[in-house]
């Protein structure tokens, strides 16, 4: 499927082929048709194959997207009971899997990233398991004069 990774950063700014988000849908129509060229040469897999190589050491959805690495993971989440057990496990297998393929030298982070990944894991581990103390730490934190909970049909 073609799409465009960072679709909700495109800046509504004036390049030299046109506004941004235009340039960006533009693109997206030239992958769509190149990707209709592979399935009717029926090369589609060949090209998907290339386009996650070209990226799967230096970008986390490319990396995460990998056969292996989505397998693994889909087999980590539909292990657990509920779905944010499965939500909380699917953070923590994906950041383990990231940290993983930095260790091994499978995913290239810089420094910067790899402080964000250390952020992220920190914040992850503390994701409480009882679905319950998640959310008394959510609703504790929530200004009820912006969140109005009773509108979500929740009787927090």
């Amino acid at each position: 499927m073609a799409g465009l990774w960072s679709n909700e950063s495109v800046q509504n700014i004036k390049l030299l082929g046109g506004m941004a988000p235009t340039v960006s849908m533009e693109q997206l129509a030239y992958a769509t048709r190149l990707l209709n060229e592979a399935t009717e040469a029926d090369q589609a897999t060949l090209l998907r194959d290339w386009l996650v190589a070209s990226d799967l050491g230096k970008d986390p959805q490319a990396f995460v997207l990998r056969r292996d690495v989505v397998l693994k993971l889909a087999e980590e989440i539909v292990a657990e009971p509920t779905g944010y057990l499965r939500t909380r496990r699917a953070v923590l297998a994906t950041l383990a899997a990231l940290r993983q393929g930095q260790t091994d030298g499978t995913f290239l982070l810089s420094k910067p990233e790899s402080n964000w990944l250390d952020r992220l894991s920190k914040q992850a581990e503390q994701l409480p398991e009882d679905e319950g103390n998640f959310i008394e730490e959510i609703v504790a934190g929530v200004d009820r004069e912006e969140v109005r909970l009773e509108q979500y049909g929740t009787d927090l």
